[in-house]
């Protein structure tokens, strides 16, 4: 009679351990799952930072030719005063 009982209980924790932990799982599997977009948003974030600030290194390079263009040509222009 006692081993009945013992192995009842025994199989009912079993039950209720396989139980919590099929729930944990799923919880950290949630988790993983949220982690992983936050991480995939912050991806995206760096390489829109990433393109921008190229679009910004372009565009300064692009001025800094226009503007030793017309340093050329306005010490041309002095040169040719002179």
């Amino acid at each position: 009679m006692a081993r009945r009982v013992i192995f009842a209980f025994m199989v009912a924790f079993t039950l209720l351990h396989v139980e919590g932990a099929s729930i944990h799982a799923k919880r950290s599997a949630q988790g993983f799952g949220q982690a992983g977009q936050m991480a995939s948003q912050f991806g995206q974030m760096g390489q829109m930072a990433g393109q921008m600030a190229g679009q910004m290194s372009e565009m300064a390079g692009q001025m800094g030719k226009m503007g030793s263009q017309m340093a050329g040509q306005a010490a041309g222009a002095f040169g040719q005063m002179g």
